[in-house]
This record gives structure tokens, sequence and C-alpha cells, in this order.
């Protein structure tokens, strides 16, 4: 018999390592462009990247909440 809790760890793992994955797209975008870490990058690039930026802060804060859920 398989255990419902188990099987539950087992789908938030896997959708952790997915989140990570596109995290790390995303930074590997930034670090490619010589944006990151952010704190460098001039106003009127900050502007043009800031939805970029958002979707990336969304899956750190993702990630976070998930692996406290783990905890």
């Amino acid at each position: 018999m398989s255990n419902p809790l188990n099987e539950q760890i087992a789908e938030l793992l896997a959708e952790i390592i997915k989140l990570e994955a596109e995290r790390d797209r995303q930074k590997q975008f930034f670090v490619e462009r010589g944006l990151f870490p952010f704190s460098t990058i001039r106003p009127d690039v900050f502007e043009r990247v800031k939805a970029n930026i958002e979707t990336f802060e969304g899956l750190n804060r993702t990630i976070d909440c998930f692996r406290l859920t783990l905890s």
C-alpha cells in the first residue's frame, strides 16, 4: 500500500526541482548579460528587464515556500 504523504512529498520535491531549473535558467539570462547582481543594473536597463527580475524573484519566493513546507 502506498503512503499518500510520501507521494505528496515526492511530488513537492519534483516541483521544487523543476522550479529551481527554471530559476537557474532565469539567472543565467542575467549573468550572461552582466546584469547580476541586480544592484549593479543601471535604472534605464532595470526598467527593461523588470518583468524578468520579478519572475526570477517570484520563483525564489515559491521555492522558499515549498522548502518551508517540507521543514
